[in-house]
C-alpha cells in the first residue's frame, strides 16, 4: 500500500496545482489581467516558439529554393535545346536560300542561239585535287543526259559531260589540266586554245590562252567567248575575262593572255546541261 501512496502522491500534487493555477488564470481574466505564472510561462517558451517559428520558415525557404533552383534548371535545359534547334533552323534556311538562288540563277540564265536546256543538275561527287576537276552531276528522274552535254553556270561555259548513264553523270570542268576549248576575243576577234593554268601562289583560277599568234590584239578587259571552232561546244558561250597579256617578241611575235572564267567551279553547286540543238 505505501507503494500505491507514492504513486499517487506526486499525481494529486499535480492535479491540485493544476486547479490551483487554473483558478488563478480564470480570477486574473475576470479582473482583466493575465496571471502571473501565465506570464512566466510566455516569457520562458515566448523565445522558443519564435526561434521554431523561425526555424520553420527558413527550412520552407530552402525547400523552395531548392525546388526552384530544379524547375530554373529544367526551363533553362529546354531553353537551350529551343536556342540551339532556332540556329539549326537558321541554318538550313540559309542553305535553302543559297540553293535557291543558285538554281534560279541557272533557270534564267540566257542562252545562245542553237542550243537547248536539258536540266538543271545538282552537283553529287567531285573528283580531290588541283589538276584533275572532274564533277558528279544528277538530274531529276526521267531526264536522260548525253555525253558531250555542255556544263554551264550561270550562263558561262563550265565544262562538258564526258560520261552519261540515265539522269546521272561525270564531266570535265574547263579547269581541269586535260581539258582545252576553242576561244575568240569578243572585240578584236582574235582566236587561241584555252587551257588551265597550273595553280601558283594561291591565286584563284585561271586559264592561259595561247596560240596568238602576229598582230595579236589583246587587252586586260577583254571578254573571250567560245569560238565553236572543233564543234566540241557552241558558239559565243562567255568563258571569262582578260587579266593579263603577255608579248614574246624573240619568239615570232607570240602573245599569251591570263582569262579569269566567269564560272565558280568551287562554289558550284548546280549547273545547267544544254544540248546543240540537232545533236542526239
Amino acid at each position: 500500500m505505501r507503494t500505491g501512496e507514492n504513486l499517487l502522491r506526486p499525481v494529486a500534487v499535480l492535479a491540485l496545482a493544476a486547479v490551483v493555477l487554473t483558478a488563478m488564470q480564470h480570477s486574473a481574466w475576470r479582473r482583466g489581467h493575465r496571471a502571473g505564472v501565465e506570464r512566466v510561462v510566455q516569457r520562458l517558451v515566448g523565445p522558443g516558439v519564435v526561434l521554431l517559428s523561425r526555424a520553420a520558415t527558413a527550412v520552407g525557404d530552402v525547400g523552395f529554393s531548392l525546388t526552384a533552383a530544379a524547375r530554373l534548371r529544367r526551363e533553362n535545359r529546354a531553353l537551350r535545346e529551343e536556342c540551339e534547334e532556332l540556329a539549326a533552323d537558321r541554318r538550313r534556311l540559309a542553305q535553302i536560300v543559297a540553293e535557291n538562288a543558285q538554281l534560279r540563277r541557272e533557270l534564267n540564265c540566257p542562252l545562245p542561239p542553237k542550243v537547248s536546256r536539258v536540266a538543271v543538275v545538282e552537283v553529287i561527287g567531285r573528283t580531290p585535287g588541283l589538276l584533275r576537276r572532274r564533277v558528279t552531276v544528277r538530274a531529276a528522274s526521267g531526264i536522260f543526259l548525253a555525253k558531250d552535254d555542255v556544263l554551264l553556270q550561270g550562263g558561262c561555259l563550265a565544262g562538258r559531260l564526258v560520261e552519261a548513264n540515265g539522269p546521272q553523270g561525270e564531266a570535265v570542268l574547263i579547269m581541269d589540266s586535260e581539258h582545252a576549248v576553242a576561244g575568240i576575243n569578243q572585240r578584236s576577234r582574235d582566236q587561241g586554245m584555252l587551257y588551265a593554268e597550273p595553280p601558283t601562289g594561291g591565286r584563284g583560277d585561271l586559264l592561259r590562252m595561247d596560240k596568238l599568234v602576229g598582230r595579236c590584239d589583246m587587252a586586260p578587259g577583254d571578254i573571250i567567248v567560245t569560238s565553236g571552232v572543233g564543234q566540241v561546244y557552241p558558239k559565243s558561250l562567255p568563258v571569262g575575262r582578260v587579266v593579263a597579256v603577255t608579248y614574246s617578241p624573240g619568239a615570232g611575235g607570240v602573245v599569251s593572255a591570263l582569262v579569269q572564267p566567269f564560272a565558280d567551279l568551287d562554289r558550284a553547286e548546280f549547273f545547267t546541261v544544254v544540248r546543240i540543238v540537232g545533236s542526239p
